[in-house]
């Protein structure tokens, strides 16, 4: 059943991100679906399962995109990787840590695509793009993350025994209080 999960995230996210997700685009800023998906992944089921996720996803947003080439593959698995080892060394996971994780991850993927085969000269032009764009950006990824963070804590939630749920559990990363 996971394998059909994951199958369908990396048939279906790149496309799903490259069609719909431009209609929910504030000014120029779009919602990264596969950094939100590949973090959470990381985050709640394991550092080699982003990992392999974000690798998946990087590849297929590249064969879609003009960008340089294999950097969503690195960007995207290194983001899922560090999520998970992020999630694994928390005793308890909750969204505000998950938030902080999401919007550091993307902070430093804008970083990297800002500042990739670009000059050194070129800092003060890429200042102005960090501003406008990039933190942005970050703020909307985060807050897509998350938005599936608790989409998706709320459906894991009720299949936990009530006792569970009240103790803050010993149960899955899914049951929050």
């Amino acid at each position: 059943m996971k394998g059909v999960a994951y199958a369908g995230a990396l048939l279906g996210v790149v496309p799903l991100q490259v069609t719909v997700l431009q209609y929910l685009a504030i000014g120029e800023v779009r919602p990264d679906l596969c950094l939100a998906l590949t973090c959470l992944v990381g985050f709640v089921v394991g550092e080699r399962q982003g990992l392999l996720l974000g690798l998946g996803l990087g590849f297929m947003q590249d064969l879609v995109s003009a960008g340089e080439l294999w950097l969503n593959v690195v960007t995207k698995g290194v983001a899922g990787l560090v999520a998970g080892m992020a999630g694994r060394q928390l005793v308890q996971t909750t969204p505000l840590s998950f938030l902080i994780l999401s919007l550091s991850m993307s902070s430093l993927l804008g970083l990297v695509f800002l500042f990739a085969g670009q000059p050194v000269g070129a800092l003060a032009e890429e200042l102005v793009t960090l501003r406008s764009i990039l933190l942005p950006q970050a703020a909307y990824d985060a807050v897509t993350a998350v938005g599936l963070y608790w989409l998706l804590a709320k459906r894991f939630r009720s299949t936990l025994p009530p006792d569970q749920v009240e103790a803050g559990g010993t149960g899955p990363v899914w049951a929050m209080k």
